[in-house]
């Protein structure tokens, strides 16, 4: 198909733009970078050689065919790309992204290589958002991933190290994004054997990579985290809210999950009862989130006593314990903590109102 489509409009054609419904993204492409970005080694060859010149074209935003086929992960096509344009290796685009931001970001081992070797220095580039290729990788594993796949994030710590201690824009790093993207065991250990004292970090908002992991569901990713810094399931966010409070808040999170957290609590400390700058307990998170196992997880570990109407009071509206929507909840509520039967939210109303309002309706819960 593609010798008859050269030889109908001659090579002429490689070098129209493509326009079509992504003109913001594509803006200057060439048939060539729509062929790289699908990782089309054939058609690029075929393309190269009616119009070679073309592998070193850049378009507006600073993408070259190279940025494509490395976004394609197919190695073959980066493969074909270098050896007739060498230079792009180092072009970045108007985003600070190398060619190998991208491959890293496809979990491409064979090509992370290629572009590595073709200029190094961009394993130690961030773009504007402070992201370096391993934070592209970290941000793409996931636990399902091809060994390829993982042999891309290794060969990546191989090269620079360094960059596993580094924190993009937002106070990242590299171990926070991997957490947050359910990776695979090894990554994570790979994670944490560079860079040890990732796991006590905090982006600008104070959450840390146990956060992350919480909300996820990741339960693997909780105890390994736990395991190498058990003080952080202590560790507060800007609100407040501990990993605890965030996997009772979260509907990927399971009753394996918090017990996952309180297991690994160090000694003399109780999870269950840590309170939020609004006062709120993680038990109120998985209430509001419709969260019973949670939930459920949550009461078999409060301590006698450990909720009563007295210190419940006052945590109304948004993240009160009866805006839980099932009656269900309710019971497990009132079971772990009778005195909370006369909580009140702003309207007077008690948690069994309001979840039998809720079950009455099958609406979320509103205390208006």
């Amino acid at each position: 198909m593609v010798c008859l489509w050269l030889a109908e409009f001659g090579p002429a054609a490689a070098l129209a733009a493509v326009e079509d419904e992504e003109k913001a993204y594509r803006q200057g492409w060439l048939a060539i970078h729509a062929a790289a970005r699908r990782g089309y080694a054939l058609v690029v060859r075929m393309l190269l050689a009616a119009a070679p010149q073309t592998a070193g074209h850049s378009t507006p935003h600073g993408r070259t065919p190279l940025h494509e086929a490395a976004t394609s992960g197919d190695a073959d096509t980066v493969e074909l790309l270098l050896a007739v344009a060498p230079a792009t290796a180092a072009a970045a685009d108007s985003a600070g992204r190398f060619p190998l931001h991208e491959a890293a970001a496809a979990l491409s081992a064979k090509a992370v290589l290629l572009l590595y070797a073709a200029h190094p220095e961009a394993a130690l580039a961030a773009d504007a958002e402070g992201w370096m290729p391993l934070h592209c990788a970290a941000a793409e594993s996931v636990i399902e991933e091809e060994e390829e796949e993982e042999e891309a994030l290794d060969a990546l710590l191989q090269a620079a190290p360094e960059a596993a201690f580094h924190a993009h824009a937002g106070g990242r790093q590299p171990l926070h994004l991997a957490a947050g993207s359910y990776s695979s065991e090894r990554a994570l250990r790979s994670l944490l054997n560079a860079a040890p004292n990732a796991a006590r970090a905090a982006d600008k908002d104070g959450v840390t990579a146990l956060h992350r992991a919480a909300i996820t569901g990741h339960t693997a990713a909780v105890q390994i985290l736990a395991e190498a810094a058990p003080d952080m399931l202590l560790a507060q966010d800007a609100d407040g809210e501990t990993p605890l409070h965030w996997a009772a808040g979260s509907l990927d999170a399971d009753a394996e999950v918090v017990e996952a957290c309180l297991a690994a609590a160090p000694l003399g400390t109780s999870l269950v009862t840590a309170k939020a700058k609004n006062g709120c307990l993680p038990l109120h998170f998985a209430a509001e989130a419709n969260n019973l196992s949670a939930l459920d997880a949550i009461c078999r570990a409060l301590p006698p006593g450990g909720v009563t109407a007295t210190n419940l009071r006052g945590w109304a509206g948004e993240r009160s314990p009866g805006k839980m929507g099932h009656v269900q909840m309710a019971a497990a509520l009132v079971a772990a903590a009778p005195g909370s039967l006369t909580l009140t939210v702003d309207n007077g109303s008690t948690p069994m109102h309001l979840a039998a309002y809720c079950c009455r309706s099958e609406h979320k819960c509103s205390t208006s």
